[in-house]
């Protein structure tokens, strides 16, 4: 069964995602996907209420660029036109909480440190009670069952 995780290279090699990866590669358990791991659900939330507000995170994240490019290399979850590469690439550096989307680190990053946020170098951008923070938890909402069916977590 293939699904919408698939594989970084290592840690600051300019290596771009690999294509979707068979369940048993990713580590999935492929009856637990089908079960709780709603990826069509999990995209249109990324679609909706995510990729409205992340324009700026492309120079610090944007995969598709060599990271010596990038303006202050952060892990490269960004993809300017696939949302199911965001996706998986999310899950992969560890970026969503399999069952507290709300600790998730995708979203504690952009938050200010007086909301429960932690340090980001992008500054912080996102305050609780607001379209985006309610954008980011809802599509987290929808992605921690996706990261939890990666084994291990």
């Amino acid at each position: 069964m293939t699904v919408a995780v698939g594989l970084l290279g290592h840690c600051g090699s300019g290596d771009g995602p690999l294509p979707p990866m068979d369940t048993a590669d990713v580590g999935l358990d492929s009856d637990a996907v089908g079960s709780f791991c709603d990826v069509p659900a999990a995209l249109e939330a990324f679609a909706v209420g995510v990729r409205p507000y992340i324009a700026t995170c492309r120079p610090c994240h944007d995969m598709t660029v060599a990271p010596a490019l990038r303006k202050a290399p952060g892990p490269p979850w960004f993809h300017p036109t696939s949302d199911e590469t965001v996706l998986n690439t999310l899950i992969q550096w560890e970026l969503v909480h399999p069952t507290e989307p709300a600790s998730s680190l995708f979203l504690l990053k952009p938050l200010p440190l007086r909301n429960g946020g932690l340090a980001h170098a992008g500054g912080d951008w996102i305050e609780p009670q607001t379209p985006a923070y309610d954008g980011f938890l809802n599509f987290l909402d929808h992605a921690a069952p996706c990261a939890g069916n990666v084994r291990g977590r």
